[in-house]
């Protein structure tokens, strides 16, 4: 029988948004760590991310427009770090 490994994740985000017209547009940004072994090291994934929310019609979330960039960095044990850029448009409509 294989015993089960107890992995202990550590992380945290914190966030912020700005109305930029009322209602209507708001600028957005977040920043985010997660180290999802810390008994491992060199495994911890961050993402710094800018975005900006059109709010259409006065519908709030229910009908808003996302738009965002994100810097996505990845450690590992090799001496190779992983970066990646996501771009990412969002529609959401709520009924």
């Amino acid at each position: 029988m294989n015993a089960v490994k107890d992995v202990k994740a550590n992380g945290w985000y914190a966030q912020a948004g700005y109305m930029v017209v009322p209602g209507a547009w708001e600028i957005a940004a977040r920043y985010s760590i997660v180290d999802p072994d810390t008994d491992s090291a060199d495994n911890q994934k961050t993402e710094a991310m800018v975005g900006l929310n059109h709010f259409i019609g006065g519908a709030g979330h229910a009908m808003k427009l996302t738009a965002d960039v994100a810097q996505l960095t990845e450690e590992s044990s090799s001496t190779v770090e992983y970066k990646d850029v996501r771009v990412r448009i969002q529609l959401q409509i709520i009924y």
